[in-house]
């Protein structure tokens, strides 16, 4: 040992293991240092996503991602949209053996997500959720599904999670699941509020409510302002949960969006100009839509714009149109023409009144609507001239001076709906 040559070359050796040494020690000291960088990147990244800024969510995944010592954050920088990470989870999983379910769930996750899902293997609430979200793509018609009930100790996947209410939400809105529907967008605003789609799933819930108010939906829509379209078809399943609601759902949609017959509802609803609703209502030309405003022009009582609706419209309207103006008016005329029976609406002579000069009655059918057309007075078989006729209402009086039996008659056109002997 006391030879130089010796000491030498067992100096060499040691600082050459101590090299090693601190070598090992620093691979694992840098090691440990980027798995820390990782999983604080995660974790902010999970704090980002929850709160909404997708954006800062990705890039502390991707920062994640290239410590690629541990699988979760390997598998956090895949993006399931992209055509390339079924294949990169693939190959992420064959390589794993302490965390193999969490590989496998990746796995699926990514190919549910890219509609190219088998058989789901994966366990637990996270394996029931892929089984869901299959479910609900493939879902057409009938009641949806529901989310799992959750437990204390079951450990959900947010992603997945919310992957699962989304689909929902739309399986519900493509099957027409009035009751899922109304539920899974308020539990999908509830649940995520900063969500790019959830002010529609608010209008979509607040709209089918029974206690909903115009005003919060009002600002529910100016929120939408950038998506007309998406509000509109919001706003009419809204009306389709809830029809009572529909009239007033009707007027939020925005103007450039409106169909002709929602323009009329909400023209309606705003009390317009009867003139102005009913000019709309031709310029349209839509059958259904001049019904529609047919029947508000009765419920007003605006019968001359009714008949300028007459003249428009197919040939069934029309005649619609002209049989409520006949039996509006006892016109007995127009029905018979019309091959319409007029033996409900034929008017009737009441109360006849003799004075010294003259024969008064009262003119109207049973339920006291007055003739419009012009009526024919015979008073035996004698016309009485028009001019002589005094009217008021209902009230007729004819100049009668002969006293005696007398024959009095009232026709419409060749129609004689009153003939009857009266004695003055």
């Amino acid at each position: 040992m006391n030879d130089p040559i010796v000491r030498l070359s067992l100096g060499i050796a040691m600082g050459i293991v101590g090299l090693i040494l601190i070598l090992i020690a620093g691979r694992w000291g840098y090691d440990a240092y980027r798995r820390w960088g990782a999983v604080n990147a995660l974790e902010d990244g999970r704090r980002l996503e929850f709160i909404g800024r997708e954006r800062a969510a990705i890039d502390r995944f991707q920062r994640a991602a290239r410590y690629d010592r541990h699988p979760s954050t390997a598998l956090a920088a895949l993006n399931p949209a992209h055509e390339q990470a079924s294949a990169q989870a693939h190959a992420i999983a064959r390589g794993l053996r302490q965390q193999a379910q969490l590989g496998r769930l990746a796995v699926e996750y990514i190919d549910v997500f890219q509609g190219n899902a088998g058989s789901i293997t994966s366990p637990g609430v996270n394996g029931e959720l892929l089984r869901l979200i299959t479910l609900y793509r493939e879902h057409s018609g009938g009641s949806v599904p529901p989310l799992p009930n959750l437990g204390p100790r079951d450990l959900v996947d947010p992603a997945l999670w919310r992957l699962a209410l989304e689909w929902r939400l739309r399986a519900a809105w493509t099957a027409g699941d009035q009751a899922t529907l109304r539920q899974a967008a308020g539990q999908f605003a509830l649940l995520y509020p900063n969500h790019p789609a959830t002010p529609f799933a608010r209008i979509l819930h607040a709209g089918a409510s029974e206690t909903h108010r115009e005003q919060i939906i009002s600002r529910l829509v100016a929120a939408t302002r950038s998506s007309p379209e998406t509000t509109a078809s919001v706003l009419r399943a809204a009306g389709r949960l809830n029809p009572g609601n529909n009239a007033s759902l009707q007027a939020l949609i925005p103007s450039q969006q409106r169909t002709g017959a929602e323009l009329i509802a909400t023209m309606i609803k705003a009390k317009a100009p009867a003139g102005d609703i009913v000019r709309e209502a031709i310029r349209l030309r839509n059958n259904n839509i001049l019904r529609t405003v047919a029947s508000y022009c009765i419920s007003i009582e605006r019968f001359d714009l009714l008949r300028e609706l007459s003249r428009h419209g197919d040939e069934e309207f029309q005649r619609m149109t002209a049989i409520l103006l006949a039996r509006r008016e006892l016109d007995l005329v127009a029905l018979r023409r019309l091959q319409v029976d007029d033996s409900s609406v034929r008017p009737r002579a009441m109360l006849l009144h003799n004075t010294e000069n003259a024969l008064s009655f009262h003119l109207c059918d049973a339920h006291g609507q007055v003739p419009v057309a012009p009526v024919t007075i015979r008073l035996d078989d004698t016309v009485v001239p028009p001019a002589s006729i005094q009217r008021l209402g209902s009230l007729h009086r004819i100049p009668a001076t002969r006293r005696g039996r007398q024959n009095l008659e009232l026709r419409m056109g060749d129609v004689v709906f009153f003939n009857q002997e009266v004695i003055r």
